[in-house]
């Protein structure tokens, strides 16, 4: 798209009655500042530019298997963390 695309992202890893249920909320907008305009500006994504939500669910758990084994080789994390279904989803304010 020709954009600096943006991101927040926070980790929990608990519920309200402090069960152990680590999850990631992420804040992605659809568009970004144009990476060769003079001043940048906005530049509207569209939702076709976004993967299928069950693809990226797959992606999304094959990066971070891959980064949490790479960069954490000693640490423990349960088998079960990568074969247990992973939710993506989609929301639009508008």
């Amino acid at each position: 798209m020709g954009v600096f695309p943006g991101a927040i992202a926070v980790l929990h890893t608990g519920t309200r009655d402090l069960a152990y249920d680590p999850h990631v909320h992420l804040l992605v907008p659809l568009g970004g500042v144009s990476k060769f305009s003079v001043p940048p500006h906005w530049i509207p994504g569209r939702l076709h530019d976004f993967a299928p939500l069950e693809r990226l669910e797959c992606l999304f758990r094959g990066k971070m298997q891959h980064f949490v084994t790479t960069t954490w080789p000693g640490g423990v994390v349960s088998p079960e963390v990568w074969t247990t279904t992973w939710s993506v989803n989609e929301s639009q304010t508008g």
